[in-house]
This record gives C-alpha cells, structure tokens and sequence, in this order.
C-alpha cells in the first residue's frame, strides 16, 4: 500500500495527518507513506520528526477580496498542480488523503483528477476552504463532527469518524486522591489564550479566597508575565503540561477554547466545559465548533467578545453550584465520544485501496 497525506498550515491539520500515517503503520507496516507540504509552512518542521518522508509543493492562500495577492497565489498554484502531478507520476500512490490546510489542495485535486482513491479528514464542524471546495470531488469524506454534514456541497460519501487523538486519552483514568474542593483547568490551546488569561488575572485580582482551584495552563509566552501577577492560593500557573490527559480526567470542570482536537479530547475524557472559541479563527470555526457541543448540552459557549472575569467567575459557581448538571454535561459529551476513530480511518483508507486494485 503506498498513501500519500497532505495537511498543514496548523497543528490542527497536521497532527491528525500525523495519526492517520500513524494508524496505517500500526494495522499494515510495509505500507510506504509519503507526506507533501511546503518549505515555509509548520508542517516542514514538525513531519521529519515522525520519521516520515516528505515532498514539498509551491501553494499560496486566497484571500476573500480581489488582490494582487490573489494574482500571485494564483500562480502558485498553478505551479503546485504541475508539481503534485509530477509526485504523483513517480511516486504512483494507492491512496491520496488530505487533511485541509491549502497545502492539501493541488495534490488531492490533481489525484481526483487522475482518479487516483481519495479521501478528505475534516476537524472542525464547519469546514475549511479547501475542503469545501475539494468536496465534491474526493470519494470519501471523513468527518469529526454530525453537524459537518450540512455544510458539504454533494460529496460522493461521508462518514463520522471523529478526530484521531493519543490513546491516553481514551482509557480509563482512576483519581487517586481526595478533592476538597472543584478542579478547574484552564487552558488555551499550546500557544495559550490572552483574553482567557486576562480575565483569570482579574478573578484573582477581585477574589482573595475561591471555593475552587483553578489550575491554568498559561503557554509559554505568558508565562512570565501570569506567573508574577498571581499570588493566591486557590490558583496555580503553569507554562505547559506534559501528562494532559491526566489533569483533564482529574478536573471537575474544563475551560478552553473550542479548537477541534481540544474538543475530541473533552468528549473522549467526559467532562463538562466551559467553551470559549477564538476570535479570528479562520472560518470562525472555533464558534461553530463551540455551538455544536453547546447546543447538544455538554458544554457552556461564551464569546471572546462577552467574556470578562466576573462573567466567568459566576459561570463557575453556577456549574459547580448544581453537581447534578456538571455530571449531565460530562455524560452528553462522553456520549458523543468516537471512540474508534484511528480504526475506522484505517478501514476507509484500506477500502478505497481494495477499490483501486479492483478497478
């Protein structure tokens, strides 16, 4: 089996590449995997890590409004097609996967072209641009959310999958000490959130003594900064954790912003959460991503742009206030948990691979 996986830009984009190469090592390892990126983009960094080989294309983003820009990201991609397609020729894959980002573009486009089996991971609920477009073309899509069907134009297939996240996350976790009051972690993604931690300077600022502990992840560039500001007993600082998936099935209650793996993560450990998505994010996927879990009753959305410590703070004591609610959340969210997400992905890689030696 020879797959070939395109998805950059973003962590969020490439560690799921990452975990589909993964999954298909594991069930079948002669199978030769190749990854295309760009030099500049994070994915040129992060893929030779894994050990796997990898191949770069010209690609430039679009923008919404007319440009020079879009003149000479137009060209780009022109090169970009002739590129895959010169990969595709020499390197003849079984399987072509994207996982988004506009990397993924050429490659998947110029496979569906050259009726090369494709296949499209989506990880947020509302989907990204290339995607979008790449839809009607790929024969399977892969998505990690119900609510990502609406937003496809007629794709050939689609299936639920859920977004491929570590093990560690999916097995049970036993808490081996007494809590004397309500755990809330806090974090915002691996680069931190400032208007999150802004608002937690304020809640310690305006309350010496909390009926609960606030364990705040703050990343790296705020670190310093969070770390001398606060003094109080009720809340620690920290730059980064390395055993998340411990401190997640510890925490009572679970304050993020709404990034697609970070959701995975809540549903697969069954906590409730407050959710409160980025602004900016491209798409405004954060919000729809948010939404999905708030309206199916497992998690609270509050907005970037409402949000401030006191708001925060009362939303706290409201949920920790009602255990029987906290327990109703993390019971929805761990309902909705795909639990065979790396397996199932396999399964549809190995599918459209019969298909192409059948056809």
């Amino acid at each position: 089996m020879k797959v070939i996986i395109s998805g950059g830009g973003t962590g969020g984009h490439i560690y799921p590449a990452l975990a589909i190469a993964d999954s298909i090592k594991s069930k079948n390892p002669h199978a030769e995997i190749l990854f295309i990126g760009t030099k500049d983009g994070l994915e040129a960094e992060i893929i030779p890590k894994y050990g796997y080989s990898m191949e770069f294309i010209t690609v430039g983003y679009l923008r919404r409004k007319i440009s020079f820009h879009n003149v000479k990201s137009g060209l780009k991609l022109l090169k970009g097609l002739v590129q895959s397609k010169k990969i595709l020729r020499k390197f003849s894959p079984d399987v072509v996967i994207g996982t988004g980002g506009f990397v993924s573009g050429p490659i998947v486009y110029t496979a569906a072209r050259e009726k090369i089996p494709t296949m499209l991971h989506e990880q947020n609920v509302y989907p990204g641009l290339t995607n979008k477009i790449l839809g009607k073309k790929v024969d399977i899509i892969a998505i990690s959310f119900e609510d990502s069907k609406k937003y496809f134009l007629q794709p050939k297939e689609m299936v639920l999958t859920g977004n491929p996240i570590r093990k560690a996350f999916r097995e049970p976790y036993k808490i081996d000490r007494i809590q004397d009051k309500r755990q809330i972690l806090i974090f915002g993604g691996s680069g931190g959130a400032t208007k999150i931690n802004e608002e937690i300077l304020w809640i310690a600022e305006n309350y010496d003594h909390l009926p609960y502990e606030i364990l705040v992840v703050s990343g790296k560039l705020h670190y310093d900064n969070m770390s001398r500001a606060i003094e109080h007993q009720d809340i620690k600082v920290v730059s980064y954790l390395d055993n998340m998936p411990e401190r997640m099935k510890e925490a009572d209650l679970i304050i993020t912003s709404a990034g697609a793996i970070t959701i995975t993560e809540i549903l697969a450990t069954g906590k409730p959460a407050i959710l409160i998505p980025k602004a900016y994010t491209a798409e405004n996927h954060q919000e729809y991503n948010a939404r999905s879990i708030e309206l199916k009753g497992g998690a609270i959305m509050i907005l970037e742009k409402d949000l401030t410590g006191k708001i925060l703070h009362e939303e706290i004591m409201r949920l920790i206030e009602n255990p029987e609610l906290l327990i109703e959340m993390g019971t929805k969210n761990r309902s909705l948990a795909q639990d065979t997400t790396e397996e199932d992905l396999y399964k549809l890689v190995e599918r459209l691979y019969k298909k192409e030696k059948t056809d």
